[in-house]
């Protein structure tokens, strides 16, 4: 096992669940899907991108939705890793 994986995942653990599930699910998953989903399908939809009623209630419709994925896919990856990483280790 790589010593610097294990120390980093350490530190993220350590800081708790919910910091990363807002982090890495909602902050760097959710919210960028729910604005890259709503532009794309304007485009597709309108074939120019204009902010106006419907764009704006689409996005935040998804900026609700996506980040409740976000969670879901936080929560995920969280287990994955401390699934992978052994607790209380000597490094």
């Amino acid at each position: 096992m790589n010593n610097s994986k294990l120390n980093k995942w350490e530190r993220i653990r350590a800081r708790g669940k919910m910091r990363y599930v807002i982090i890495h699910g909602v902050i760097s998953w959710g919210i960028p899907a729910a604005i890259l989903t709503s532009v794309i399908t304007t485009l597709w939809e309108t074939k120019t991108l204009k902010f106006n009623s419907e764009f704006v209630s689409d996005l935040l419709i998804s900026l609700v939705v996506f980040p409740i994925f976000g969670i879901v896919f936080g929560l995920w990856t969280w287990h994955i890793f401390d699934s992978k990483f052994p607790k209380n280790e000597e490094i």
